[in-house]
Order: C-alpha cells, then structure tokens, then sequence
C-alpha cells in the first residue's frame, strides 16, 4: 500500500505540472510557425533572385557604350539665336 501511495504523490506532482508545461509548448509552437514562415519566404526570395540572376547573365545587355563622353571645345548652351525670339515675345506680351 505504501508503495501504492508514493507511486500516486509521484504521479500527481507529475501532474501539476502539465498545464504549465502545455502553456509552455504553446508559445514554442507559435514560435515555430512564425521561423516557419520566414523561412518560407526567405526561401521564395532566394528562388526569384536566382531566376534573375540567371535571366541577367543569360540575356545580353540591353545598354552599351557607343562612345565615351568628351568636353566641348567651345560653349555650347545658351544659344543666343534661341533665345532672342522667345524674350521678344515675353516683351510683346507683357508690355
């Protein structure tokens, strides 16, 4: 019989601390769900960035260098041609 109680005292003590642990295992599950699913998306974003990268080094570029830039030798903006009719007409119409 003494065995017989010890083995329940045990069993209760076992007992009493389930809800804690339930509680417990809650909150790692709903941790777990939330790693889950950054890694979800994690692994989509590396699936797209592989496709452009693949798509960018297969495709030819699109842009090139014609011709590298070189400075004027002389000035070339504004044109005092240009500009003469336009501040004419500012003067017509505003006068």
């Amino acid at each position: 019989m003494e065995s017989l109680e010890r083995s329940a005292d045990k069993l209760r003590s076992s007992l009493v601390r389930v809800p804690a642990m339930q509680d417990e295992l809650r909150v790692l599950d709903r941790l777990h769900g939330a790693a889950a699913e950054k890694f979800q998306a994690l692994l989509s974003k590396r699936a797209q960035v592989e496709v452009s990268m693949a798509t960018a080094t297969a495709t030819a570029p699109s842009l090139r260098v014609v011709d590298y830039a070189v400075a004027p030798s002389s000035r070339y903006w504004p044109r005092a041609k240009i500009l003469y009719p336009a501040r004419c007409w500012w003067a017509c119409c505003w006068a």
